[in-house]
């Protein structure tokens, strides 16, 4: 008989991925002009100092998962 499989995600952290999602601050984006699709996401103070943030590779826009340091600290990025 079959083992039951073990969910790939706990569904605490679904919870927490489908709320980032609807975050309309790691939604962002704009259409180049080649029609490829260029995402951000907005994290910090939204008046803090602009700081831009270039991930590497392998990395996600997503990535960071507690934006409080940021904004405590004045910046967004």
């Amino acid at each position: 008989m079959a083992q039951p499989r073990q969910p790939a995600i706990s569904p605490e952290d679904l919870a927490r991925a489908v709320a980032r999602a609807a975050d309309r601050r790691l939604q962002l984006g704009v259409r180049l002009s080649d029609g490829r699709w260029l995402a951000y996401a907005d994290y910090g103070a939204p008046d803090g100092r602009p700081v831009f943030v270039f991930h590497g590779v392998p990395g996600s826009r997503l990535s960071l998962t507690d934006d409080r340091p940021i904004a405590d600290a004045g910046l967004r990025m």
